[in-house]
């Protein structure tokens, strides 16, 4: 009841629910119904708007409730974002107020005659939400319910992120009513958030997705897969790798911004620092981004090209983790050796300078007295010897932390932050787990191609089905929190099924090798004997 959800929430957040009066709905939502209502705060009653989230069940109400609080506190003092104003219960369903908005996006592309926004309105919407989505951010909040609905205007006509970080109070929820609850709303959800355990984790560039389908069904008026189900979504998003098209009438860096928002792995898409600073750049002409605080760009041309409007803006994009001095880095194996020619193999430098006007950073080897001076383009940042893109094991068991399934312990490195931190993607965290290197071990990393089988330890309960537990399957696919997509080793079957990382041990090439010239050797017979069989009879017929 009230009682045991008041004292499930911050005291200051928690409106008592007979100071919640005259409720009457105004639009219904992914995550519940919206009513206008009256509510008295310090003795002052307030028009406000309340979101009151579907049923679930009473073992439940706490979770969603502390979860609410922790979003709450993390968006006090956010300029472009509906922060709410609290939170209450009626007839058994937690309520949202916020404050009460002239309207939304959405509801003006609902009078309009196409449903479309002129491109300069569209624009300056974008902008507002894109300021709003990097404050939420900036303070570890993801939205995951980007789309103009939820673009909230006020009386000067700007716009306010709404609605945010609520797909996230239902993660493990379950509704009495048998309704499904979706990471977000199916027409604008990134293909991890259909399946954040195999296909995730989220993170704030997941929010890319739906912005750019939002920024698309503003300018086109066409809300992307219109008329599609859930299911058929998901069957062109995630199965597919289907994407919304992009209108060519935006100004080209706006453009490509959009379509690196729809890559199907979101370590690929730009994060909204990119987005903004694209949107707010005066040299958009060429495509290059460059930010008010002097942020410097990543040039793959001289820099004698970059003032010429006839290269491809393709070759210019905004960093966006740039080097600092004093970061610690190791020069790419991709790189081309140039002036990284003499450096030990796999050293660890810390930059000492950075030049932003010719674009170069000096760094200093261990072990060597020489300034070496390069592209930061060939340096990625270290920490203990971990580079982004590493397999790692983690040492510590951490399951008290999850109220799920247990994340597996084998996962890959996304980011190192400038004091050495890692972000770590694990199947079955729905987030990227942040630490210290010295709680993780660097692995041998699997790859596409190779054979693997369930370990024996974890045959007794693997952590997803396969189609025989003492079968082999060969990887086709990794996710970016390292989930093995497996297919069978017969051309014959076109099965597939997921695998823990943690939970498999590769098959050597030479235990195999005598299973493929046994193979060779079946297909050889099983096509020389109907062969043989038939001359026969064919001579037998002749022969009379």
């Amino acid at each position: 009841g009230g009682a045991a959800a008041s004292s499930a929430c911050d005291p200051s957040s928690w409106i008592n629910p007979g100071d919640v009066r005259h409720l009457y709905r105004i639009g219904r939502g992914q995550f519940g119904d919206v009513f206008l209502a009256s509510a008295r705060f310090q003795s002052q009653e307030r028009q406000v708007a309340v979101k009151m989230l579907p049923l679930v069940g009473s073992e439940m109400i706490e979770t969603v409730l502390r979860r609410f609080d922790a979003a709450l506190f993390a968006c006090q003092g956010l300029k472009g974002v509906s922060v709410p104003l609290g939170v209450s219960m009626k007839n058994g369903k937690v309520c949202i107020l916020s404050p009460l908005y002239e309207g939304s996006v959405g509801g003006r592309l609902a009078h309009l005659p196409d449903n479309r926004l002129s491109l300069s309105e569209a624009l300056k919407y974008a902008t507002d939400i894109a300021k709003g989505v990097l404050e939420l951010h900036s303070s570890g909040v993801l939205s995951l319910n980007l789309k103009p609905c939820n673009f909230l205007l006020d009386s000067s006509n700007d716009a306010f992120v709404g609605d945010h970080a609520l797909p996230l109070l239902f993660s493990g929820c379950k509704s009495f009513l048998d309704f499904k609850f979706y990471i977000g709303t199916p027409n604008y959800m990134a293909p991890e958030q259909w399946s954040v355990e195999t296909r995730g984790p989220l993170a704030f560039e997941t929010d890319s997705w739906g912005y750019a389908c939002s920024i698309v069904e503003m300018v086109t008026g066409k809300r992307p897969w219109e008329d599609k189900t859930p299911q058929e979504i998901y069957n062109l998003v995630v199965l597919k790798g289907d994407r919304p098209s992009v209108p060519s009438e935006l100004p080209a860096a706006i453009q490509r911004v959009l379509e690196d928002c729809f890559e199907y792995d979101y370590r690929n898409r730009p994060d909204f620092r990119q987005i903004l600073a694209t949107l707010t750049s005066k040299q958009t002409k060429i495509g290059l981004v460059i930010e008010e605080d002097d942020s410097f760009v990543q040039v793959r041309l001289p820099r004698q090209q970059i003032q010429s409007y006839s290269c491809e803006s393709r070759k210019l994009c905004l960093w966006k983790n740039p080097l600092q001095a004093g970061d610690h880095v190791t020069v790419k194996k991709s790189a081309r050796r140039g002036c990284w020619r003499y450096t030990p193999h796999n050293a660890e430098g810390v930059v000492v300078e950075v030049d932003r006007e010719e674009i170069v950073v000096r760094v200093k080897f261990c072990g060597s007295q020489d300034l070496w001076e390069g592209s930061p383009d060939e340096l990625e940042l270290v920490s203990f010897g971990i580079t982004v893109g590493d397999w790692v094991h983690r040492l510590t068991n951490e399951d008290h932390h999850y109220s799920g399934s247990r994340p597996s312990c084998v996962g890959i490195v996304h980011s190192i932050q400038h004091d050495g931190e890692l972000q770590v993607a694990f199947v079955g965290c729905d987030m990227l787990w942040t630490g210290v290197p010295t709680r993780l071990a660097k692995i041998q990393p699997l790859r596409v191609g190779q054979m693997v089988r369930l370990s024996c330890c974890a045959r007794g309960s693997p952590r997803f089905e396969w189609p025989c537990k003492e079968r082999s399957g060969r990887i086709t696919r990794i996710m970016p929190n390292g989930c093995l997509v497996l297919s069978s080793s017969s051309w014959k079957s076109k099965e597939r099924w997921f695998g823990d990382p943690a939970q498999v041990e590769l098959i050597e090439r030479k235990k195999y090798r005598r299973t493929g010239n046994d193979l060779l050797s079946s297909l050889h017979w099983g096509l020389m004997n109907p062969m043989v069989f038939a001359l026969g009879v064919l001579a037998g017929v002749l022969l009379g």
